[in-house]
């Protein structure tokens, strides 16, 4: 089909529905091999094309996109084709392993306002104004508040999972970002409450603390490093390296630490599965956690990490004696 339509050939990709980042290169490639796509279908005729194809194709059977004046499927591919790409680059800096909890609400905020800024603008990607601009106008109107109402149902959804407030426990947190310098205490005092670590963290030391670094935030808020970096310059700065700041350190490491999405606890469970295979049952919960902690917290490659071994004299000496053996001890 691919050669009747002079079109190279290249295989339609599935759409995984618990994987957000396979939509946008699924639609991208359904919208490149269109021609082909509608050839094959077209050629099923009414009778074999599936009625759910068939009710919105018919209408595409003259040219190479339609009639021009009725077929509506390019003008939809080429919406969705455009419009995943702000949530495709979201979900991208979520799910990296340097994003920190404290960036979090401002990459769902610049999204939100983007949704709004297309809703508002009826912005829906210059291809697709192509397409409705060849349409009739009882075929492009509806078309338009389709567009719409996806954005509409978009902005909902972000707004039923997500709160766009100062309310928000990650709105109170990303003043440690260190983007603004305009940091207070108030801000930290703010957060230890909305955490409930008062009783790990001693308020008054956190002032003083904090006081001593103040100096340092004007210059942190335009370094161009990760938050951890910046965080890792705050604390060795020479204006508190003589007196280290417990209770700022179990702060920052507290609000670190979270998880900005589940991506990461998923990976955990995908390696958990590849090495506690059949032939492995008999492993212990130990040396899985071992083996996973490895492979996450060492960036070597296989044979980086091998030449790391063979240095290693003390890990070698424990790997040949019997201490790894719980019974032999």
């Amino acid at each position: 089909m691919s050669e009747f339509v002079d079109q190279d050939y290249a295989p339609l990709l599935r759409h995984v529905g618990t994987r957000w980042l396979s939509l946008l290169p699924a639609v991208t490639r359904l919208s490149e091999c269109w021609p082909s796509v509608k050839a094959y279908f077209l050629s099923l005729g009414p009778d074999d094309c599936p009625n759910i194809v068939w009710k919105y194709l018919k209408d595409c059977e003259n040219g190479d996109e339609g009639d021009g004046e009725s077929c509506i499927l390019p003008a939809y591919l080429s919406f969705f084709k455009n419009t995943l790409v702000p949530f495709h680059s979201t979900i991208q800096i979520l799910e990296k392993d340097m994003t920190t909890t404290p960036e979090l609400y401002s990459y769902m905020h610049q999204l939100y306002s983007k949704l709004h800024q297309r809703h508002d603008d009826k912005f829906f990607g210059e291809q697709t104004e192509e397409y409705l601009s060849q349409l009739n106008d009882n075929k492009s109107s509806p078309v338009i508040t389709d567009f719409l109402l996806f954005y509409s149902n978009a902005i909902k959804y972000l707004e039923k999972w997500f709160q766009f407030s100062d309310k928000n426990l990650f709105k109170k947190i990303e003043c440690l970002s260190l983007t603004d310098p305009n940091l207070s205490y108030s801000n930290l005092k703010g957060i230890v409450t909305s955490l409930s670590l008062k009783t790990d963290i001693n308020l008054d030391d956190l002032y003083e603390e904090f006081s001593s670094i103040k100096q340092v935030l004007s210059v942190i808020a335009s370094d161009p490093s990760n938050v951890g970096e910046k965080w890792m310059k705050v604390i060795n700065s020479s204006n508190v390296s003589s007196n280290t700041p417990a209770n700022l350190i179990k702060l920052v490491s507290f609000v670190l630490s979270m998880p900005v999405c589940n991506a990461y606890v998923e990976r955990i469970f995908s390696l958990m599965k590849n090495y506690w295979r059949d032939d492995r049952y008999q492993a212990s919960v130990k040396l899985i956690r071992c083996e996973i902690q490895i492979k996450l917290n060492f960036k070597y490659s296989c044979q980086e990490f091998h030449k790391y071994i063979l240095r290693n004299r003390r890990l070698l000496e424990a790997a040949k004696s019997n201490k790894k053996y719980s019974f032999k001890s």
